[in-house]
């Protein structure tokens, strides 16, 4: 609990188990020594937009530990109270340490992902419902001579040579009639400068 110049007033015992601080050590201290300094401009910001009346939702900063670490909790002021006579507001700060590990390993893995992507000798297309291309994998401008990006928005068939088009057509339909179902099929598409060539597609059904 916080008075309205950011001094503490009361804290619980998990403010201990967050800062190792207990409430005899931080009532009356401002809430900027638990705060990291970089952090603490953003901070001050927000918490004197509630002071003034402004609703600033979650925000996110680096709480420092007794022990001189730091680590990321988000605050969220949650109710207006009145101590001596005073108003006082009740924030609540919760540990997003995990949550942060788990969203820098995500990044870590889709950024893995996009280089085996963009270093694969097979091309992906991603097709919407409508056979528009949604994303192309860097590999097809090896195929049609084009930047991968060029190919978005495009009909599937774009490339793809008229004989070929009703064999694919009616494997498209086929596959989309099921979820997850596969299947496979020839087709020519042309090259800007080679002209035709032959590939394989394998398809499986992920509108789902």
């Amino acid at each position: 609990v916080l008075d309205r110049e950011g001094r503490v007033r009361y804290a619980n015992a998990a403010g201990r188990r967050m800062t190792g601080l207990t409430g005899v050590d931080v009532n009356g201290r401002p809430f900027s020594d638990v705060v990291h300094p970089d952090d603490l401009d953003s901070v001050t910001e927000s918490f004197y937009r509630v002071v003034s009346g402004r609703d600033v939702g979650v925000f996110e900063y680096r709480l420092r530990h007794a022990d001189g670490s730091h680590h990321p909790v988000e605050a969220e002021v949650t109710a207006e109270v009145t101590i001596d006579g005073a108003p006082a507001y009740v924030v609540t700060v919760r540990d997003i340490s995990e949550r942060i590990r788990r969203q820098a390993e995500q990044r870590s893995a889709r950024r893995l992902l996009e280089a085996l992507v963009e270093n694969l000798e097979d091309v992906i297309v991603v097709l919407g419902e409508d056979l528009s291309v949604q994303w192309a994998s860097p590999g097809i401008e090896r195929l049609v001579d084009a930047p991968a990006y060029t190919n978005v928005g495009e009909n599937a068939f774009n490339d793809m040579h008229p004989d070929d088009i009703g064999e694919v057509a009616a494997t498209l339909e086929t596959v989309s009639g099921e979820p997850g179902k596969s299947g496979r099929v020839e087709f020519r598409l042309k090259h800007q400068r080679r002209g035709w060539r032959w590939v394989e597609a394998g398809v499986v059904n992920r509108l789902e």
